[in-house]
């Protein structure tokens, strides 16, 4: 007799990872942020930690987690005085409307799922921030599927996101990071800032005291950084940076992305 075999269709399926990671920071974690055209899944496995996702500001602990979508820009802090750990994972997937984003509650099932995905990885990768070449190939599929099972039992329950911070100061925060964003070439300084948002220098630090970790204009200038490297592997020459960005000269330019960075963008080029 025949067997009729049902075969099963595939929604997900992650198709590459660029990074994952586990991670234990101190109480004066802070990175200033970044955005990339990948997803990213930030799980915290112990402690506390604020996270931003685009203009929305959450406060991030044990069991729960935050999916970035690909072009969210996204910083993180620690929020308990015993530091935070955290497991990342940045990848693409074909079938994304199947991956959420925002911040999630986990039920046991999926805790556990990112128990085992944490644990593979800490086992498996070598170098913190990429996968290592010689990943065995077993250990890739259980991170591929690991991260489909997450994604599609949220999908599944239709897990509803937790809302972000809905204070006064963690609007006025993302307004200003926003602010800052749109006029990453315009070498904006603290009174421009002030004067656009409609805010004090003091309240100004304070707000980024309390949600970064650091200045306004350190701040500021990460985001400027970031830019140029964009710029750069774009293939667009120092110079061409130095006057898209309005730096007095191409030298100035130099001298701010080597203090930066500790390298000079002559060394980033190469």
């Amino acid at each position: 007799m025949e067997l009729a075999i049902r075969h099963l269709r595939s929604v997900l399926a992650v198709e590459g990872i660029f990074s994952a990671f586990v991670e234990s920071y101190g109480s004066d974690f802070n990175f200033p942020g970044e955005s990339h055209e990948v997803w990213e899944i930030g799980a915290v496995l112990s402690g506390c930690a604020g996270i931003t996702s685009g203009a929305e500001i959450y406060e991030c602990g044990v069991g729960e987690l935050i999916i970035h979508p690909p072009g969210a820009f996204h910083t993180a802090w620690a929020k308990d005085q015993l530091g935070v750990r955290i497991l990342t994972v940045t990848f693409t997937a074909h079938g994304s409307r199947y991956v959420p984003s925002g911040k999630f509650v986990l039920t046991a099932r999926e805790q556990t799922v990112i128990h085992l995905l944490g644990e593979l990885i800490d086992h498996e990768v070598d170098t913190p921030f990429s996968i290592d070449a010689s990943l065995r190939p077993e250990a890739e599929q259980m991170i591929k599927n690991y991260i489909e099972i997450l994604c599609l039992s949220l999908h599944l329950r239709r897990a509803e996101t937790e809302s972000p911070a809905q204070e006064e100061k963690a609007a006025l925060f993302a307004e200003i990071v926003g602010f800052m964003q749109a006029h990453v070439d315009d070498a904006l300084t603290v009174e421009d800032i002030c004067v656009a948002c409609g805010i004090g220098r003091t309240t100004l630090k304070e707000l980024f005291r309390r949600f970064t970790g650091t200045g306004a204009i350190k701040y500021y200038n990460h985001l400027r950084v970031r830019r140029a490297i964009a710029l750069m592997d774009e293939g667009e020459s120092m110079q061409q940076i130095a006057t898209r960005m309005h730096f007095s000269s191409q030298n100035y330019f130099s001298d701010f992305f080597r203090r930066a960075t500790g390298v000079p963008p002559t060394k980033y080029f190469k």
